[in-house]
């Protein structure tokens, strides 16, 4: 599901509507966390169930280096937290990168090595959501943020849809405050909101769409 798809125009407006609808402030979280599941599924669901998995592990990591008083322990943890998550990114992002230096290395220095490839969809938005994650774990860590106590909190701050695939990096410590309190409707900053929306479109559909083949085509052979 692109932005600039219909469907997301159409699913944007039903996820704005039941929002307002909503009077719980809990209602409202779990109904931006279910929204933004559904919208990174639409790219594929197993991704979601990954997304999930990493959060939820996060999650539990960042309420047990909260309870935890010795410090060695909770450098364990911050550092499967690490090792996880890095893990993740290395492997759908890197992996051929680094498996290719490696063989390219060892026949350099006249050893035979065969390729080895593996062929993986790269999940949308991974590196937003992996460091994200990162520093949320790293600043509760350092006591610079006290933990998510609501699982349904921090699922939704790494999933959140309006910034999960395109960024920009959200640290969780300035959108967890966010989800305390149940939010009024903004009638008077409905203009300027709508405004931004569809400048931001209008860039994104009329102009990047048009000169991204041509710009596709100069960092292919940059000398030609």
């Amino acid at each position: 599901m692109l932005f600039v798809e219909a469907r997301f125009f159409l699913f944007i407006a039903l996820v704005f509507a039941f929002y307002w609808s909503l009077r719980v402030n809990f209602h409202r979280k779990v109904l931006l966390l279910g929204a933004s599941y559904f919208f990174y599924g639409c790219w594929d669901w197993r991704f979601a169930i990954m997304l999930f998995a990493i959060s939820l592990a996060d999650y539990f990591f960042a309420r047990a280096m909260a309870d935890c008083k010795i410090i060695g322990r909770k450098k364990l943890l911050v550092t499967l937290s690490v090792v996880m998550n890095m893990g993740v990114l290395c492997y759908f992002k890197y992996f051929n990168f680094f498996a290719d230096s490696f063989v390219g290395l060892c026949n350099a220095m006249g050893f035979h090595a065969s390729h080895v490839t593996i062929n993986v969809i790269l999940p949308v938005g991974v590196s937003f959501f992996t460091f994200q994650a990162l520093s949320y774990t790293i600043d509760v860590y350092r006591g610079t943020i006290k933990p998510a106590r609501l699982v349904v909190d921090y699922l939704l701050s790494s999933s959140f849809f309006p910034q999960l695939v395109a960024g920009p990096i959200v640290r969780p410590a300035f959108f967890l405050p966010q989800l305390a309190r149940r939010r009024e409707f903004p009638l008077e900053e409905v203009r300027p909101l709508l405004a931004l929306f569809f400048l931001g479109f209008l860039k994104k559909a009329c102009l990047a769409d048009n000169i991204s083949p041509y710009v596709d085509r100069i960092f292919a052979d940059p000398h030609a």
